[in-house]
This record gives C-alpha cells, structure tokens and sequence, in this order.
C-alpha cells in the first residue's frame, strides 16, 4: 500500500485489477494520475487533495465523465489551471447531493473555492497542497 500524505492527512490509494495492485503516477508535487485501469477508461486525468473535502478530486481531461463532464488543462504541472470550475457533491456526508457540495477553480496552482461550498474554506483560495511520499 501507498501512502500519500497531504500535510496533517493520510491519503491511502490502492486500486486491485486482477490480483495486481496498481496505484498511481506521482506527476509532481501537485497532480497525480490515477492508474492505468482509470485512465485506459476516462482518458488523462489528474488527481489532487482537496484540503476542503479532506479528499481527492479527479479532473478528466480528455473523456467525459458520468455527469459530461470534461475540463482543459494548461499543461503545468506546478501551477495548473482547469476550466471550467469543478463542482463536487458527495451524498455520502449527508441526506443529499446538496449536504456536501464543493464549487472551485484551479488557477495558477491554487484552489479557488467559491461560496456555495458546505465546508469551512468557502470563499477562500488556498495553494494545491504538496504530495509528499
């Protein structure tokens, strides 16, 4: 198992496929890919902690995902930018789709979360946390 940490959060990704354990590929210090079963499926994609969710967010960007989704990438793998806003909802944290919601723009290597967000850094930017090992 790998263990990825995200400042004071332990991010634990394992992924089996047919009895292999595949992680992912560490991109930089602040994207990762998910593994080769992902994206063979969604196309490149990019993952990164989200520090308001306490959680991971993919961001595919080349195949749409469940909800059409699709975003254009800048290609810098310091300070990336998606567009359009990426907007999460996680039903798992409450009755509804809407008890957790996460709306933000990744611009020049920070998070922008916009205030429809239900967690505490709405309305706030704050920089995409490091990855360490």
């Amino acid at each position: 198992m790998i263990s990825l940490k995200f400042k004071d959060t332990d991010l634990f990704l394992l992924l089996t496929l047919k009895n292999k354990e595949e992680i992912i590929k560490i991109m930089s210090k602040k994207l990762i890919i998910p593994d080769k079963s992902y994206t063979d499926k969604m196309g490149m994609s990019y993952m990164f902690h989200c520090p308001g969710c306490k959680m991971s967010h993919i961001l595919n960007t080349e195949k749409t995902n469940s909800n059409n989704s699709c975003w254009k990438f800048n290609n810098d793998l310091e300070k990336p930018t998606f567009s359009p806003s990426l907007l999460v909802t996680c039903p798992k944290f409450g009755k509804s789709e809407t008890d957790r919601r996460c709306h933000s723009f990744i611009r020049d290597g920070k998070i922008e979360f916009l205030n429809d967000c239900t967690h505490e850094l709405k309305g706030q930017t704050v920089e995409l946390e490091d990855i360490e090992e």
